[in-house]
C-alpha cells in the first residue's frame, strides 16, 4: 500500500514549479511521470455462476449469500420424481436381471439340469445301440430292433448338442441383459445426481440468484461463487491509449471507499477484444499491498507508462502552439516530449533561463 502517494507526488511537482507571475514563468527541472487513466473495479480473483444441469423446482437450498463454503457443499436439491421413479424401476429391473442369469434358481441351472440328464440318456441309448450292433454282427436279434436303437441314439445326441447351443445362447443373453441392467441403474444414478447441485470452488456466495420453490433451467443462475481472500482489478482503458500499456507497468490506484489513501497494483494482462459498447478494453491488474476489499469496489488509475528524470519541463497552458512558445523575444519553437495533465515535457527551443509567457 503506497498511502498518499498519488497526492505527494502532485503536490512534490507542484511545489517544484514556482508561482507565475503576471502570466509568465520559468522551465524548472524535474521529474515527470506519464500515465493512462482508467476506471475500475475491483472483482473476485475467481468466481464462477452456479448452474443446473437439470431442470425443476428447487426443493431446497442450503447456502445464503454471504456464506463461506468448500468445494463440494451442497448448493441446492431439485425436486427429482421422475427421476426417481425410474431409478426404482431400474433396480428393480436390475435385480430381476441378476436373479435370472445369477439367482439360485436362474434358467442356467435348469438348462444345466436338462443337459446332465440329455447326457446321461445319451449314454444309455449308447450303450443300448452298442449291445444290439455286436449282437446283429453275430447274426442274432432284430435289424428293427438295431435301427430304432441307432435312431434313439442319434436323436439324444442331437437334443443334446441343442441343449448346450442353447445353454450357451441364454447365458450370452443373460449376461448382457445384465449389464444392460447394471449400467441403465448407473445411468439413472447419474441423472438422479444432476438434480443435486454441489459447489466446484471454496469460496463466498455473493449472490442468490434463485429461491426455493422457484423453478430452475439448465440456462440460468443460481447463484455467484467467487474467491473470498484474494481479488482483481478490472479497468477500462480508451482504445486510444490502451496501446501504451505493457504487461507488469504500475498503476496507482484509489478507491471510492478509501478517498484518501493511494494503492499500487501491478498489470497483469491486456484483453484482446474491446468492449464495442464504450470503445475500451479490459486491463486486469493485482493489488501489490491490498486493503480490505469488498467484491465491486469501483475507483480510478493512473497506469504508468512513462517515467523521466532531471527533464525540463512546463505547464500544458504555456504552450502557444504543441511545438511553439511565447517568450519575451516572441515565439519560438520548442520540441516537447512526454506529457501529462501536469507538465509537458520540453526537449529543445528553449532552456531554464527563458521566460515563457502564458498563451491566451
Amino acid at each position: 500500500m503506497i498511502k498518499n502517494l498519488f497526492f505527494l507526488i502532485l503536490f512534490s511537482l507542484l511545489a517544484c514549479q514556482s508561482e507565475p507571475e503576471n502570466n509568465k514563468i520559468r522551465p524548472k527541472v524535474q521529474d515527470i511521470t506519464e500515465s493512462v487513466y482508467a476506471s475500475l473495479k475491483v472483482l473476485p480473483y475467481q468466481s464462477y455462476f452456479a448452474q443446473s444441469v437439470a431442470s425443476g423446482i428447487i426443493d431446497s437450498l442450503a447456502i445464503r449469500e454471504g456464506d463461506e463454503i468448500k468445494k463440494g457443499d451442497l448448493i441446492c436439491i431439485i425436486r427429482a420424481d421422475h427421476a426417481r421413479t425410474r431409478l426404482r424401476d431400474a433396480q428393480i429391473n436390475l435385480q430381476k436381471t441378476k436373479d435370472d442369469y445369477l439367482g439360485e434358481n436362474n434358467l442356467l441351472k435348469n438348462l444345466k439340469l436338462e443337459i446332465e440328464s440329455a447326457q446321461q440318456q445319451m449314454e444309455w441309448d449308447s450303450l443300448q445301440y452298442t449291445r444290439l450292433k455286436r449282437l446283429w454282427d453275430q447274426k442274432i436279434g432284430s435289424e428293427n430292433n438295431l435301427q430304432q436303437a441307432r435312431l434313439r441314439y442319434e436323436t439324444t445326441q442331437n437334443q443334446l448338442k441343442a441343449l448346450q447351443k442353447k445353454y450357451k445362447q441364454s447365458r450370452s443373453d443373460l449376461e448382457k441383459a445384465y449389464e444392460m441392467a447394471a449400467n441403465r441403474l448407473k445411468g439413472e444414478q447419474s441423472s438422479l445426481s444432476d438434480f443435486t447441485v454441489r459447489v466446484l470452488m471454496s469460496g463466498q456466495v455473493y449472490e442468490l440468484h434463485k429461491e426455493a420453490g422457484e423453478l430452475i433451467s439448465p440456462q440460468e443462475r443460481i447463484a455467484e461463487i467467487g474467491s473470498i481472500d484474494s481479488f482483481k482489478i478490472e479497468m477500462d482503458v480508451d482504445e486510444v491509449d490502451v496501446a501504451r500499456i505493457s504487461l507488469k507497468d504500475t498503476a496507482l490506484v484509489t478507491l471510492d471507499a478509501y478517498p484518501n489513501e493511494v494503492f499500487e497494483a501491478i498489470i497483469l494482462s491486456i484483453l484482446p477484444k474491446k468492449n464495442m459498447q464504450n470503445l475500451t478494453y479490459t486491463v486486469r491488474a493485482q493489488f501489490t499491498d491490498p486493503p480490505q476489499l469488498l467484491y465491486g469496489l469501483s475507483g480510478e488509475a493512473n497506469i504508468i507508462v512513462g517515467k523521466r528524470s532531471q527533464v525540463l519541463t512546463l505547464p500544458p497552458e504555456y504552450l502557444h502552439t504543441d511545438h511553439s512558445v511565447m517568450t519575451e523575444d516572441g515565439e519560438k519553437t520548442v520540441e516537447v516530449g512526454m506529457k501529462n495533465l501536469r507538465f509537458v515535457e520540453i526537449l529543445s527551443g528553449i532552456d531554464s533561463s527563458t521566460i515563457v509567457i502564458k498563451s491566451e
